[in-house]
């Protein structure tokens, strides 16, 4: 977690981005429909993208 995310707690949504997940549940692929959160700190203007807990990023292998 980067500093600007420990200590800067006044975020606003900058974006939100329609996503489709692939889950893999019991042996069974489930398509999951979910929203990704863009957040910006309002103090030094980054960006973050907030995940779901079942999202994991992969290289694409």
């Amino acid at each position: 977690m980067s500093k600007v995310q420990e200590y800067h707690v006044n975020f606003t949504l900058h974006e939100c981005r329609y996503r489709l997940f692939h889950v893999i549940i019991d042996s069974l692929v489930h398509t999951i429909e979910s929203f990704l959160g863009r957040w910006k700190c309002s103090l030094c203007k980054k960006t973050f993208t907030s995940y779901p807990e079942y999202a994991l990023l992969t290289s694409g292998t």
